[in-house]
């Protein structure tokens, strides 16, 4: 899953990664500085929510001067600032889902991994009950599910058929290929697990920072929305340069899934230790659409002298 984004076409500049990493090295010293009991709930997708505020950066930016003339308190560095967080949430959201990403399988694993188990523990069950093979061992298995014990119990059923698998090829209802899907399964899930300790710590310092960006953009747009409308109030287009961030969206993965965006978004991937990097992709991903919904703000200037 790649950073998505979409930009206005009106004089925008192609972003590439290093935007992704200036932004969210310039705002890192303020997002450690967010207190965690001043974290807002992440209640929309921040990927839109950072979308919305990209895709109407340049708009925002013709209303300078009328902002300026008739709301000369406000501070126009806002505009920028909000455009660099929006850039820091969606590497800091990729960064949190790229963190998750190893545990996200395991799960689907497990499932598969408890076929294989009902199937080799039932068979080396009956082949015991009918003195075939030496069943003593059955018992020690655990029968206490979680991952782990579920590796150990495969991988042990799977020596035992390997071990004897000559003298058990045509008695046993299943052929080397379901060993040979077991031991695949086996050595996956071990190596999530490991992917999972590695990262852990990321996974935490990821997901605190990914809410710690979000509020600040939370917190710091209203101001712009209030400054747009009392500027625009008459035209009544005030969505059109700051509409609201909590979009009604269709399902997050298709989102992120359909339309086009510009090349040099970072995408995910592990390094040879298991921990989380970006990197570059070479075809452009995909980007979200944004349904926008009217922000109702109400009218009159909050910088009145």
């Amino acid at each position: 899953m790649s950073i998505v984004h979409c930009v206005s076409n009106q004089g925008s500049s192609q972003l590439v990664q290093a935007d992704y990493v200036a932004a969210m090295d310039k705002v890192r010293g303020e997002v450690g500085m967010v207190p965690t009991d001043s974290f807002l709930p992440i209640t929309t997708d921040p990927v839109t929510a950072a979308n919305v505020v990209l895709a109407t950066h340049a708009a925002r930016m013709e209303l300078v001067e009328d902002i300026r003339a008739n709301a000369p308190k406000f501070p126009i560095e806002s505009f920028d600032r909000v455009h660099t967080l929006a850039l820091a949430l969606l590497w800091a959201d990729a960064y949190y889902a790229l963190s998750a990403r190893g545990v996200g399988r395991l799960p689907q694993l497990d499932e598969q991994a408890g076929k294989f188990e009902s199937i080799l523990r039932a068979t080396a069950q009956a082949l015991a009950a009918a003195n075939a093979i030496d069943g003593s061992s059955l018992g020690e298995l655990p029968n206490a599910h979680g991952y782990r014990n579920r590796i150990f119990v495969l991988s042990a059923l799977d020596a035992l058929f390997r071990s004897r698998w000559a003298e058990l090829e045509g008695k046993v209802p299943f052929g080397p290929e379901l060993l040979d899907s077991t031991l695949a399964t086996v050595r996956e899930m071990g190596e999530l697990l490991a992917v999972r300790d590695r990262t852990s710590p990321t996974l935490a310092q990821a997901a605190t920072s990914r809410q710690a960006v979000y509020t600040l953009l939370m917190q710091a747009w209203p101001a712009v929305q209030r400054v747009v409308n009392f500027v625009r109030g008459s035209n009544e287009d005030g969505d059109k340069y700051a509409p609201s961030l909590f979009v009604r969206a269709a399902s997050e993965h298709k989102d992120k899934a359909d339309a086009s965006t510009q090349p040099g978004a970072p995408m995910q991937a592990f390094d040879k230790d298991g921990k989380p990097v970006l990197v570059t992709p070479t075809a452009n991903a995909a980007t979200a659409s944004v349904s926008a919904i009217p922000s109702n703000l109400p009218g009159g200037s909050p910088f009145a002298q």
